[in-house]
């Protein structure tokens, strides 16, 4: 046998060395692959059955309609006793309050006569 006959065989010795720990890790890194699918099934389990419950609203939330039918009740008969009386300023506040007003004046809770809101 020759140096290159030697060669040659201890690189194909070698080589089918360098196949089977490829093949080994390959079949461990797909178990490795089920074992994490597996605690992640687990994983999505436990979270839904420790997720609260969707609430459901039904209705409207208590809000700014209330406290201006509060206000209204308690003597602020225009919009802008009703926001000096709920301690709101600025823009948005103004136009919560006239929405408000709207709304209240729309479902029956409240009239207005001349400007001047009163409890229906």
């Amino acid at each position: 046998m020759t140096i290159l006959d030697e060669t040659r065989a201890y690189l194909a010795q070698q080589s089918d060395k360098l196949q089977a720990e490829r093949s080994r890790l390959v079949t461990e890194r797909d178990n490795l692959s089920g074992q994490i699918s597996d605690i992640d099934a687990l994983l999505r389990q436990l979270n839904s059955l420790s997720a609260k419950p969707a609430s459901r609203v039904t209705g409207r939330r208590s809000g700014i309609r209330d406290d201006v039918l509060d206000a209204i009740a308690k003597g602020a008969n225009n919009p802008r006793a009703v926001r000096t009386a709920l301690n709101l300023t600025g823009k948005s506040a103004s136009q919560s309050v006239s929405n408000a007003l709207s709304a209240l004046k729309k479902d029956g809770k409240i009239t207005q006569n001349g400007g001047v809101y009163a409890i229906a």
